[in-house]
């Protein structure tokens, strides 16, 4: 048999094996997410989950986005939008409220479609997560960093959770593994694909802009000099179609506030809530603060004036907090963002899920905390030991830019989430490289990633202590 047909076949049984092995991990996902769904189904929905319902109900009714009387921009549209495919309004907003329904009159058993959902987009993170770890590394660091992430604790309690962060998530690995993925194959149009991926990104949250501006730049930056004008190229195909996605809700936004209101007036509001930093506390995001100015956000009727104040007061309480304000920010907020995923455990404190054991509370406590602690240690190993292609560079431009921007703002370990597939890929990667990979670390990067590990760990053991002593 020739050379070229023994390799062409080859290579036709690797491609086959590799397809195999993500089926088996898509069928092993969503059968995890299916069976906890049936064991947990109908959750009680709490915080911005019944914003999500109710905003989805009232499109599928044909009522447009809208929350309340006049919030029709609160939040970015894209979860609500998706829910509202699949949701029934008039089976959502049963008037039977005695023994089927939430809070605010939401049918719970009409939830099922609506979870379904969640499921499936749970499902589809796995295959993202894969995807972008064969691009930045090899097929084994990809096939690794999916198996992880088919079995991570907080990855299948979102699949059941209607928090946009699964959706968000979902879309933003896509986005940085078709990135990747373009600057690997070098090939152009596909460039307009990963714009559209992180604007649909954007409309769910709004942090994917930036994130694309710094990913843009790193694939200018780490292309050859005779490769870096065709990726700037790319680069400014990508933005232009990431613009191009999320330019018709800004001109919905305008015809109906009659201002330009780029994807949402949370922002300022977020903003003001981070920066009320009186009565704060170090291991909790909530502070007599903070409640204070939700209830003055919450006195102003209108929604622009609300963003107006918000802004306002926002920056009145940042000049009030100089010259340490910055340290202020980074010993509260960076702990709020590196603390264990908790908000499904939040969830079980309060009766989300019915009569639950204080055994089983306590187990589903320490598999959400340890499985988190070693993915972040192994991602910093990982961080720090990829110097091969600039894929350190990602990491840290990435994940930088979100804590910068969590740090100026409000923090919590919901909105660390969607950042954990790029850590589990590089928590792949140091599981492979074993013992050599950190045999190879030269000192500062052994020091870099020993300070981080000594601060997750010890983030960890504060949290996870309030978590296991609340459960009795």
């Amino acid at each position: 048999m020739p050379a070229a047909v023994e390799a062409a076949d080859s290579d036709g049984r690797r491609a086959v094996r590799v397809l195999a092995s993500l089926l088996l991990l898509v069928l092993a996902a969503l059968a995890l997410r299916v069976f906890v769904l049936e064991r947990t189904f109908p959750p009680r929905l709490l915080g911005d989950e019944m914003y999500y319902v109710i905003v989805a109900s009232n499109l599928a009714a044909g009522r447009g986005h809208l929350y309340g009387e006049n919030a029709r921009a609160l939040r970015p549209p894209a979860h609500a939008w998706l829910l509202s495919q699949v949701a029934d309004p008039d089976a959502l907003m049963d008037s039977d409220r005695e023994n089927r329904t939430g809070r605010r009159g939401i049918a719970l058993g009409a939830l099922r479609p609506l979870l379904e959902v969640e499921v499936a987009l749970g499902t589809a993170l796995v295959v993202a997560t894969a995807l972008l770890g064969w691009g930045l590394f090899d097929r084994r660091t990809g096939l690794v960093a999916g198996a992880i992430a088919a079995i991570y604790p907080t990855f299948v309690a979102y699949s059941h959770l209607l928090w946009a962060e699964t959706l968000f998530a979902m879309l933003i690995t896509s986005a940085l593994a078709a990135l990747v993925w373009m600057e690997r194959a070098r090939f152009g149009w596909s460039a307009l694909a990963v714009g559209a991926l992180f604007g649909a990104a954007a409309l769910t949250r709004e942090i994917a802009l930036p994130v694309a501006v710094v990913a843009v730049f790193w694939a200018v930056f780490t292309a050859g000099s005779g490769e870096r004008r065709a990726a700037a190229v790319r680069g400014a195909l990508v933005l232009f179609a990431t613009a191009l996605v999320v330019l018709p809700w800004v001109l919905r936004n305008q015809a109906e506030l009659g201002r330009i209101l780029p994807i949402s007036s949370v922002g300022w509001i977020a903003i003001g809530e981070g920066n009320s930093l009186e009565g704060r506390r170090w291991l909790r995001p909530a502070a007599p603060g903070r409640s204070a100015f939700r209830r003055e956000v919450n006195a102003i009727s209108g929604e622009i004036e609300r963003s107006d104040f918000a802004r306002r007061r926002a920056l009145e309480m940042i000049a009030e907090s100089q010259p340490t304000w910055i340290f202020t920010k980074l010993a509260h907020n960076v702990p709020l963002l590196l603390s264990p995923d908790v908000f499904h455990l939040y969830k079980l404190r309060n009766g989300s899920y019915g009569d639950v054991s204080v055994r089983m509370r306590r187990a589903i406590a320490a598999a959400t905390v340890l499985a988190y602690a070693f993915v972040a240690c192994l991602g910093a190993i990982g961080i720090a030991s990829a110097r091969g292609g600039n894929r350190r560079l990602l990491a840290l431009l990435v994940l930088g830019c979100v804590l910068a921007l969590h740090v100026a703002a409000n923090a919590n370990s919901r909105f660390r989430m969607p950042w954990m597939p790029l850590v589990i890929v590089f928590a792949a990667h140091a599981i492979l490289g074993g013992r050599a990979l950190i045999a190879e670390l030269r000192p500062t990067e052994r020091v870099g990633a020993l300070l981080a590990g000594i601060a997750v760990i010890g983030i960890c053991i504060s949290y996870g202590w309030l978590d296991w002593s609340a459960f009795r």
